[in-house]
């Protein structure tokens, strides 16, 4: 079976309810459930995620990056870790994870792929956070979320690869699309289409998942008026790239220095060069 034909059958499922999520996802979704609950104290919501250790760890770490802990005072455990963040911020972390997850759950063939994946979303929700809050008004936390989850299609094919082996056999670098096709959105349909029904499955608001669609389809518009574009630009800024990525959409290293063009109070590899210190924290804390 060709990769056109075994995405086609993981579209049709998707079509119909039937996505396939591992255990570790099916309780992350059923967690994120309870703390939408607005009846449910932060008590209860530090027991949920204590229960889970990488979550836990996930969680403290993030409060205790230079993003979001200005004082420097250490957080050490995960109430005070919630207090700090809210409860949005939290209940994002456990989605982002969940993402993760999905494809670790499978496959231990492609780890180093799966590792360059996330941490390629990890830098994008970083970024992303950075020039919401500082240069275009965005909320930055949504921007982080909707940063950590924008390869979910990608991790959700490596999860299925227990289901269709030969699915990323040969050039990942070209597995769908040549450089002289991309013109043609229809190349694209499928993952868009499968993408976006496993956010909706995921519960993830309308207007998030109509900013990471605008990411899969690439096109920039000036000036940033949308979280898409917010969300495209740090696609493109991220030092480590998705392993998916086509050849003519990698960047150089002047593409900073360019893209200052499109901001007129603000430059905008001055603003990241400022902020070098809180991307790298913050990504290296959900990278753990």
């Amino acid at each position: 079976m060709d990769k056109a034909e075994i995405l086609k059958r993981i579209r049709m499922e998707a079509e119909h309810g039937e996505l396939i999520f591992p255990t570790s996802v099916k309780k992350a979704i059923e967690v994120k459930k309870i703390l939408d609950d607005p009846a449910r104290d932060l008590g209860a919501a530090a027991r949920l995620i204590k229960s889970d250790p990488l979550l836990s760890a996930r969680v403290v770490a993030v409060a205790n990056s230079s993003a979001f802990n200005r004082s420097r005072k250490a957080i050490t455990n995960v109430p005070a870790a919630i207090t700090l963040l809210g409860l949005f911020l939290v209940k994002s972390l456990i989605l982002g994870v969940a993402v993760r997850q999905i494809a670790e759950s499978a496959t231990t063939a492609k780890r180093e792929l799966i590792a360059q994946l996330w941490k390629h979303s990890a830098y994008v929700g970083s970024i992303a956070q950075v020039i919401a809050r500082r240069i275009t008004k965005h909320d930055s936390e949504t921007a982080l979320f909707a940063g950590m989850i924008h390869e979910i299609c990608w991790f959700y094919l490596l999860f299925r690869t227990k289901d269709y082996p030969d699915l990323f056999e040969g050039d990942i670098s070209s597995l769908w699309n040549k450089d002289d096709e991309i013109d043609n959105e229809g190349e694209f349909s499928g993952e868009i289409e499968v993408g976006t029904l496993l956010l909706k499955a995921l519960s993830i608001p309308d207007s998030i998942i109509d900013a990471i669609t605008f990411v899969w389809r690439g096109y920039q518009t000036v000036p940033l008026t949308s979280l898409g574009s917010v969300l495209l630009i740090a696609n493109q800024l991220a030092p480590i790239q998705s392993p998916f990525t086509l050849s003519i959409y990698q960047i150089n290293q002047e593409q900073p220095v360019k893209l200052d063009l499109f901001f007129k109070d603000y430059s905008l590899s001055e603003v990241l060069a400022e902020s070098e210190e809180e991307v790298d924290s913050l990504t290296n804390a959900l990278c753990l």
